[in-house]
């Protein structure tokens, strides 16, 4: 199915979603699970153009191109609003399902972010779930199965996707004329997911928030409250590229770009072995601080960095969520130079 070319990395997953449809076998509802970026909602894009177009997902279609470009009347996208998906974005679907596809064979509706439905819209989805029409299908995607009420994963078929392996995403980054050290950088960062490694290298968001985080990597450590608060909010601009179609945030891409900094500035306190780094072109830089910060904190600071973004994954606010790691990490106790001063 040419509808599903786009997607790299998801062999296993889009193997069963092509058998079910070709075999004309598909359920109700589906749950696509794994981490962010990794292609879940553009393959729920995807199937919905299949179970749409007359050619069984030909993805060049006038249906197919109206999917893909949100323009379909009959295939709905319910995303969170603000940190939570709430009751009354639920109900408008429960009051719309009884209701005929207008064009198309499926109504479809994609709900994006599942695990950050409020206990009230999981119950009022439940509804729609026990017995929808047979025209309607679901398509949900979260992080986790288990982050879902069990009465709505008993409900649903899961696809597990996976985090595209780093050889896939190198592959693809050099295939599309980027520079090898360039490629490699982005592909250390991206967590597994191709969009967020493309962004990187072509510039954008992803790019513009490493710059300004790495930028002030040490003062985030070192500087003042005031330093913290500054370089948060050179983020703020970035705010009207929050979503990206791709389920990862500004806040989210902040922590792990600052991780990758914390990380490598072990790597380097205890191996001196700068081909190991991640951010190969901050070599310089990452050298200056390791003299003056300890393991113990970079580790320290690492451990602040993977509960903030536990916390990213629930309901929580996450601008309040980054500040409080940044701040946490700037009272750590004294760094090497201030034991040593």
């Amino acid at each position: 199915m040419h509808i599903f070319n786009d997607i790299v990395g998801q062999e296993k997953a889009i193997s069963f979603l092509e058998n079910i449809l070709e075999h004309g076998t598909a359920s109700h509802a589906y749950l696509f699970t794994g981490p962010d970026g990794v292609g879940k909602r553009t393959t729920a894009v995807s199937v919905a153009a299949a179970l749409n177009c007359a050619q069984g997902g030909c993805g060049s279609c006038a249906v197919c191109m109206k999917i893909k470009n949100g323009a379909h009347p009959d295939v709905e996208s319910i995303k969170p609003a603000g940190n939570s998906l709430k009751i009354e974005q639920i109900r408008e679907i429960g009051q719309s399902i009884g209701l005929k596809p207008f064009e198309g064979k499926r109504k479809v509706y994609i709900i994006e972010d599942a695990h950050l439905m409020t206990v009230e819209a999981a119950n009022a989805l439940l509804k729609n779930l026990e017995e929808p029409p047979a025209y309607a299908a679901f398509i949900l995607t979260a992080a986790g199965a288990d982050s879902l009420l069990p009465t709505i994963r008993s409900r649903c078929q899961e696809v597990v996707f996976r985090a595209v392996p780093p050889r896939v995403i190198q592959s693809v980054l050099l295939a599309a004329g980027a520079e090898d050290d360039a490629a490699e950088i982005a592909t250390a960062l991206s967590g597994g997911s191709v969009g967020k490694a493309k962004r990187l290298v072509i510039g954008g968001a992803a790019g513009d928030i490493r710059a300004i985080i790495l930028d002030r990597a040490a003062e985030i450590s070192e500087g003042s409250i005031i330093d913290v608060f500054a370089a948060k909010d050179a983020l703020l601009p970035l705010a009207k590229e929050k979503d990206k179609g791709d389920g990862s945030s500004i806040e989210a891409e902040a922590l792990a770009i600052l991780g990758s900094w914390y990380r490598d500035l072990i790597v380097l306190r205890e191996t001196g072995n700068e081909s190991l780094l991640i951010n190969k072109d901050r070599a310089s830089q990452l050298t200056l601080a390791a003299e003056r910060i300890s393991s113990a904190n970079a580790a320290a600071a690492l451990d602040i960095l993977a509960r903030a973004g536990d916390a990213l994954r629930t309901n929580a606010n996450k601008d309040l969520v980054l500040e409080e790691a940044l701040l946490a990490i700037n009272c750590m106790p004294p760094t090497v130079a201030r034991l040593e001063g």
